[in-house]
């Protein structure tokens, strides 16, 4: 049974699912190439339906401050300022 917004849209078009491992690789807790799944529109702010492979070293923060931005928030930077600031291209629905 979907649940329903009062607009009539459903929950997962408003709502955003994040999902991922903590590291990569468990054998040697690696950070490179961790997957991340997101589930949802958030309200429309996303795309959905694709996949996108990043090249070798961007950094996780950027789709952090995507997900910010898809909620409103107008931050540039999230976490540790010595990595690239920035959302990440293709993400936004905007």
């Amino acid at each position: 049974m979907a649940a329903t917004e009062a607009d009539g849209s459903s929950v997962l078009d408003n709502t955003v699912i994040w999902w991922c491992s903590e590291v990569a690789v468990g054998l040697n807790h690696a950070f490179d190439n961790i997957r991340v799944f997101l589930l949802g529109s958030c309200g429309g702010a996303l795309k959905t339906g694709q996949h996108i492979s990043y090249e070798y070293g961007q950094p996780q923060n950027k789709l952090l401050v995507s997900l910010l931005n898809a909620m409103g928030v107008p931050d540039s930077q999230f976490g540790d300022p010595k990595y690239e600031a920035g959302p990440l291209p293709d993400v936004a629905a905007i």
